[in-house]
């Protein structure tokens, strides 16, 4: 192998400046199948450490001399790190084996690196709205994975959030396709600006649609929902360049991703265009024997997966053993060579794109670099940006200065909650002992008020809603106190460990809330959370309310200054917080919602919307403009509106354009644009988006046919502001309309129609079409139709069909 590797040097010393494709070729070219397979395979580092932690040298050269392409997992600092990857890679090369490809988890910042700054969790980033923070974070997190020699960062996740109650909620942006895009793009951007580290896209394939809420659970979903809102992020992320993605452990529609040729082949390769490594999740292919019960055996699921996907690599991950069963696969006539070639030609070119070959590892200059102030900044930054202030009623925050505070609860003074799983550990931790230089909400509080006898401090309660033993004692100080500020939560967990049957906070959280509102003390109740939790009707006893999330390491401070003023909070929601557990209240975004209804009219009462946030100050919106009442498919228009600051305080504003349209239904309006905006007292500032066919249309043609956005003729409405209602009935201000691609007359007839019945017609996995006149080809669309709905329009009439009926006007 040794002269394999020599060849591969000269191939790229020849063609150092010809295409990466033709490289990678000329590579794979040299190779037998056997080494092709081996780059399929991922190994857990456990496999090659002692009991003691060190290296097993002979272990790895036993991987090198297989020719395994890659490794994951551990948990090190960043010099260990390094020194070990170092030696890992000099050994591959003794032995003449490619450079391996290194994956850590990297959720929240480097969070297996000791001693990097771990940044808020995904949903805190969803809640800043500020793309240009979360490129920020994803060049922290590269830079310090490049320190410790790591060259591949599995990260970001790309999944929108259904169920509130799915435990990986924390790991998205949130509910919203664009946001979710957007930031997406933002994250890959920032992790591939830094040499030698390449972005993984996760976990592909509507993973977040599971309909149980729990992890692993199974996702029924219609192509239309798969193509216009699942897909999105990763068809951002395919375009900005991600060298790399991985599928997600659900089924989709009964199939499991590692299996599912029509989602891995017709969509992410064909449609999607997507010429990547593709990984699976942890032991996804074996799961095919033992979770799934397709497969008789292991042998035969490696089978399965290589016929019926487009997975290049395997995370086996404890043993080469899928070297072993593919390579007899092939023996045996069951897989052609082809499928393993292609494969191996993706990995080696991606290890090419990420320098491995001129140089194994990089980033040697920026161990001393770890931890450092400039890095605590930034995450700083990005927790005081994510937190959101639900209510705040007579303005009770910020904390009058002096005020007699009284700190309580599980969370108040635990850092390991305030950074949720992932966190150095697959589940987390539970206090602070490991948050070296961190600080607690209690630690970063006391800080900024100062020794003061009007401070207070005592638990409680734990994170079970169990009295501590002071449960009395906190009380009697809840009483003495003009204001108690109650943290409470969850602890930690990631994937199925997170699954829970309820949603709502544990019972005794609660009744201790309800008991120190009862002392007469104005209530602030800070929320440390993965997902929404149901409150039980508590919130109606506070007099303010923060959803801090998971801020992680920074957080404490964060949420201290925000309490006392001296940041004012600009975060908003990027999901919608039910009230209740109804299903379909748990599983329906903000915009398959009108008003408190779902889209089979049942009641979905949220206890906050999507794009809810307070601030210390206001923001008047004014002079909102389109530059165009109507376009064409070639043709952009711009929206403009100005933001002024008529408060007393500098604030950060997150504007929010939204598009609805006046005949397609599914959605009752989609979120297309957002910025950030930083204004001090008294200024203004126009923040212009423009809008095209892109931004209005729908991919209707269906999986495998190409990703061609169709939008109907017809009137559209933009608004800004979450809160705005708008329509043809509430065009004002903040509500526009404008036209596309239609004559005036079946404008006017829509128009008339909306005026006439002003509720969209919604309900889940269904596109309304409403016809009017002359009818679009009903086979080009690739969708489902609510039947038995008629209204007059002047002498003509709607009609809203399903595709096996005859369209008669």
């Amino acid at each position: 192998m040794r002269t394999l590797l020599l060849n591969m040097l000269a191939l790229g010393a020849v063609r150092g400046q010809n295409d990466m494709d033709e490289r990678a070729e000329a590579m794979v070219a040299a190779m037998t199948p056997h080494q092709w397979i081996a780059q399929m395979a991922q190994v857990n580092i456990g496999f090659f450490t002692r009991a003691d932690g060190s290296l097993n040298e002979a272990a790895v050269a036993e991987c090198a001399r297989v020719g395994v392409g890659a490794l994951l997992n551990g948990f090190l600092d960043a010099p260990t790190w390094r020194r070990m990857l170092s030696r890992i890679q000099q050994i591959y090369a003794a032995h003449g084996a490619p450079p391996v490809l290194y994956g850590l988890d990297s959720v929240h910042g480097a969070n297996y690196v000791h001693g990097a700054v771990m940044t808020p969790h995904q949903i805190n980033l969803g809640a800043s709205f500020n793309a240009g923070l979360v490129q920020q974070l994803g060049r922290l997190t590269a830079k310090n994975l490049a320190a410790a020699g790591v060259n591949w960062a599995l990260a970001p996740g790309l999944d929108v959030a259904q169920h509130k109650r799915w435990p990986r909620v924390y790991e998205t942006f949130g509910e919203d396709p664009h946001v979710a895009a957007n930031l997406g793009v933002a994250a890959v951007t920032g992790i591939q600006s830094v040499a030698g580290v390449g972005a993984t896209f996760k976990h592909f394939g509507a993973y977040g649609a599971t309909s149980t809420g729990d992890d692993l659970g199974t996702a029924f979903v219609s192509d239309y929902e798969i193509l216009n809102y699942y897909a999105p992020p990763f068809i951002a992320a395919v375009d900005a360049g991600v060298l790399s993605g991985m599928t997600g452990y659900a089924s989709i529609n009964g199939v499991p991703m590692v299996v599912n040729s029509r989602l891995t082949v017709d969509l992410l390769r064909q449609d999607m265009g997507f010429d990547g490594v593709l990984v699976t999740d942890w032991e996804d292919i074996y799961h095919l024997n033992f979770v799934h019960h397709l497969a008789r055996d292991n042998r035969e699921a490696v089978a399965m997966a290589m016929n019926r996907s487009s997975v290049d690599m395997s995370m086996v991950p404890y043993d080469t053993s899928f070297v072993g069963y593919a390579e007899s696969l092939l023996k045996a006539g069951v897989l052609p060579s082809s499928r393993f070639r292609d494969s191996a030609k993706r990995i080696i070119r991606m290890k090419l794109k990420l320098g491995l070959f001129e140089a194994a590892m990089h980033g040697a200059d920026n161990v001393a670099r770890v931890g450092s102030a400039a890095d605590r900044a930034v995450a700083l930054e990005a927790a005081r940006e994510s937190i959101v202030l639900l209510k705040n009623v007579n303005g009770t925050l910020p904390l009058p200065p002096k005020a007699r505070v009284f700190l309580t609860g599980p969370s108040m003074d635990n850092i390991g909650y305030l950074c949720g799983g992932w966190t150095w550990e697959w589940q987390g931790q539970r206090d602070n002992r490991v948050f070296s230089g961190s600080e607690s909400i209690k630690t970063a509080f006391t800080r900024l008020v100062g020794a003061s006898p009007t401070l207070s401090y005592l638990q409680g309660i734990d994170i079970t809603g169990r009295d501590t033993g002071e449960r009395a004692a906190a009380l009697k100080l809840a009483r003495a106190a003009e204001y108690t500020v109650v943290a409470i939560g969850e602890a930690p967990y990631a994937e199925t460990v997170g699954n829970i049957p309820d949603a709502t906070l544990p019972a005794g959280q609660l009744q201790y809330i309800r008991d120190l509102a009862d002392t007469g003390t104005k209530v602030v109740l800070v929320l440390v959370e993965g997902r929404p939790r149901l409150l039980d009707g508590v919130t109606d006893v506070v007099e303010a309310v923060i959803d801090a999330m998971l801020p992680c390491m920074m957080g404490g401070q964060a949420i201290a200054e925000i309490l006392l003023g001296a940041v004012n909070p600009s975060g908003r929601l990027p999901l919608t917080y039910p009230k209740d557990q109804a299903y379909e209240n748990m599983v329906t975004p903000y915009f398959r919602r009108v008003d408190d209804k779902c889209p089979s009219g049942a009641a979905c009462v949220a206890e906050w919307p999507f794009g809810a946030g307070l601030s210390y100050t206001t923001f008047v919106y004014s002079a909102f403009a389109l530059s165009a009442t109507q376009i064409n498919a070639s043709a952009t228009l711009t929206a403009s509106v100005t933001v002024t600051n008529t408060g007393a305080v500098a604030g950060k504003e997150a504007v929010l354009l939204f598009v609805s349209s006046a005949v397609r239904s599914t959605e009752s309006k989609l979120l297309k644009k957002f910025a950030k905006v930083t204004l001090a007292p008294g200024q203004s500032q126009t923040v212009t988006f423009e809008l095209g066919v892109e931004d209005i249309g729908v991919y209707a043609g269906g999986i495998g046919a190409g990703l061609v956005k169709s939008a109907e003729a017809g009137a559209y409405f933009v608004a800004v502001k979450p809160e705005t209602v708008c329509g043809a009935k509430n065009l004002g201000p903040l509500c526009l309309s404008f036209q596309y691609g239609v004559a005036d007359q079946a404008v006017a007839l829509q128009m008339t129609a909306l005026a006439r019945n002003d509720r969209p017609l919604i309900r889940p996995q269904h596109l309304v079409m409403v016809f009017f006149g002359s009818f679009p080809s009903v086979a080009n669309w690739a969708i489902d139709f609510v039947r038995n709905a008629f209204f007059t329009v002047g002498s003509k009439f709607g009609f809203v069909a399903t595709a096996s009926d005859s369209i008669v006007a």
